[in-house]
């Protein structure tokens, strides 16, 4: 399957989320935005922004690059 890179970065921010267990509320506080606009995001309909995924991966303590799953062609 082919993904977009709009969802394969909500799935790894959803992956690191569980791993550290960070609710989308706790993201929607730090964004501030509302559960609802959050759930679109990490459900990989509407892409995350560049400055959301900065904040994203300031509470999850990463680097913004780690939020970008590597490139199966280039690896």
């Amino acid at each position: 399957m082919n993904l977009r890179t709009s969802e394969r970065v909500a799935s790894s921010v959803r992956a690191e989320c569980a791993r550290q267990r960070i609710s989308q509320r706790d993201i929607a506080k730090k964004l501030g935005v509302s559960h609802t606009a959050v759930n679109r995001r990490m459900a990989g309909t509407v892409p995350f922004d560049v400055d959301e995924l900065a904040a994203i991966a300031d509470l999850l303590d990463l680097s913004i690059c780690d939020l970008f799953p590597a490139d199966k062609a280039s690896a």
